[in-house]
């Protein structure tokens, strides 16, 4: 059925909802979180571990990618003509617009961030009654949601507990959340995260930037001057007035002489290996490879060559960018559109530009059709994105495309493959040339 009037339909199907506005009843931010809600690490934990610089970087890249991307709704079916234009703008509505404050941006980039921190990007959805805007979508936090017991087994028992004490739940069902999962695992009703999977590197990290930070600050001397056996004290006072008056700060070489098995001690850590720099290196790209993206994005190694730099923008894109949009897209479509009774007329979909080097082989491919001759003249310039122009060689291929034009051209079409020139002329011209050297 076409439709014409998306708020008749609108009300007809969601006519309980209809005659008033519900209010949103999770709240933004929760006192507590119930012991039962949190997987191992805790959301403080982790949420300070998504503070640091390396893991941050990882998680703004795939989030600003993700932001980035083009997105439409279209008709479901291929080939639909008929016009939803007032399905679809209530729909962008609500992406564009979730709420009273977040736009596309802030509340999308929200269910990002937590879908990487804790794998439960979530929010509420809440019906208006406005044909023009029929739901809004609050944001929610994930780790402050509990299952139900009883959900797996019967669906219209409440899927989600969140309690503002212990003695004050809120039950929400399934139709009424929003819940992103990436990693869902048999063992557990909560997800993997990215961030929770690199959890304890990430804190072997911390643990050797935070030794480095110490050795570094402590400008604390990395040898020390042993004057040997028999040493009294007056010639042990004498050194270290020399050293403190005569030696720090002059950039001169002390010389000493007069001891007897005078030698250097080492007391500090010193280079790479010592400071656990290689370990750090090594750490930072087990977390790049957490989130599915290249280690020298977070600056592990350098960026020289163009071709390279195509190659990480093109794996992250696939590894690390396209799940979390396949997982947004999916979401939409069911918790939105699904439940807007509109599965059948329009769908929400990202789509993606090809990056340089992924245009320039498909064209190559392009013309290489062509120079086999799978290609006729008309579809060669319709695959490049060349306008149609009336011309008698529409139809050929190449082969048959030089074959005409040689006929055309060529006035002695024997062995001559010339195009656009008498090359008759020429063997007349050369002939003739060759009989007045002989006579």
């Amino acid at each position: 059925m076409e439709i014409k009037a998306f708020g008749r339909v609108f009300q007809m199907r969601f006519g309980k909802h209809s005659d008033r506005e519900t209010r949103s009843t999770i709240f933004a931010f929760a006192q507590t979180v119930p012991k039962a809600s949190t997987p191992k690490p805790t959301e403080r934990m982790l949420r300070d571990f998504s503070r640091s610089a390396i893991p941050h970087r990882a998680i703004s890249l795939i989030r600003d990618g993700v932001l980035a991307q083009n997105w439409r709704v279209v008709p479901a079916k291929a080939g639909d003509g008929r016009s939803y234009k007032q399905a679809i703008r209530a729909i962008e509505n609500i992406i564009k617009h979730p709420n009273e404050t977040d736009d596309y941006r802030t509340f999308w980039g929200q269910i990002v961030n937590e879908t990487l921190i804790g794998d439960n990007g979530a929010a509420e959805i809440v019906f208006t009654g406005n044909p023009t805007q029929p739901m809004k979508l609050y944001p929610v936090n994930g780790f402050s949601l509990e299952y139900c017991h009883g959900f797996f087994e019967n669906p219209k028992q409440p899927r989600f507990c969140q309690r503002q004490n212990q003695y004050n739940p809120v039950y929400l069902y399934d139709e009424d959340v929003l819940y992103i999962q990436h990693n869902k695992t048999t063992d557990s009703a909560f997800g993997l995260s990215p961030l929770e999977s690199a959890y304890r590197q990430l804190m072997a990290l911390g643990s050797a930037e935070e030794y480095a930070a110490l050795q570094a600050s402590q400008a604390m001397p990395r040898n020390a001057l042993n004057l040997g056996e028999g040493v009294s004290e007056n010639d042990l006072k004498a050194f270290r007035k020399y050293f403190a008056e005569e030696v720090y700060g002059s950039g001169r070489s002390p010389i000493i002489g007069g001891t007897k098995g005078a030698g250097s001690l080492k007391i500090g850590a010193e280079g790479d290996s010592e400071l656990f720099l290689e370990w750090q290196k090594h750490l930072i790209t087990i977390i790049a490879l957490s989130f599915g993206i290249d280690p020298k994005k977070l600056g592990q190694g350098s960026n020289t060559d163009r071709s390279t730099v195509e190659e990480q923008n093109e794996s992250m894109q696939n590894e690390a960018i396209r799940p979390i949009c396949l997982l947004i897209q999916d979401a939409i479509n069911e918790k939105i559109i699904r439940r807007l009774g509109l599965s059948d007329a329009v769908k929400f979909e990202f789509y993606y530009e090809d990056t340089h080097d992924q245009k320039m082989k498909a064209q190559q491919i392009i013309v290489d059709q062509w120079n086999t001759n799978a290609l006729t003249f008309a579809e060669y310039r319709e695959k490049l994105g060349l306008p149609y122009i009336d011309s008698p060689y529409n139809d050929m291929t190449q082969a048959e495309m030089k074959s005409a034009l040689n006929k055309k051209y060529a006035v002695q079409t024997g062995g001559f493959n010339g195009v656009g020139k008498n090359q008759k002329d020429g063997v007349d011209k050369k002939t003739n040339g060759e009989k007045n050297t002989k006579s």
